[in-house]
């Protein structure tokens, strides 16, 4: 019997994820940068967050949770604003 038949253990899937960065690991390597989104991640890096979140909480449950971290973030700008004008 060969020691190479027959399926081989699972490992965690690290390897799709290095296929995965392997351009943005290249462009790195060469010195080319690539373009950034928000300090640093690419958006290679922003499709992986999301599908893993997507996973994690489905979809139903993600647009709450964006709708949420939506007017949180709304409610924060207008207390700064809020705070300006008191502060003139």
């Amino acid at each position: 019997m060969a020691s190479g038949a027959g399926p081989r253990p699972c490992r965690g899937g690290g390897r799709s994820l290095r296929l995965l960065f392997r351009a943005t690991l290249d462009k790195e390597a060469a010195g080319g940068g690539g373009a950034m989104g928000l300090g640093g991640i690419g958006m290679s890096e922003l499709v992986v967050i999301l599908l893993i979140a997507l996973l994690i909480f489905g979809p139903s449950r993600l647009a709450d949770i964006g709708s949420s971290l939506g007017k949180a973030v709304r409610d924060f700008r207008k207390s700064m604003q809020d705070e300006e004008h008191r502060g003139s």
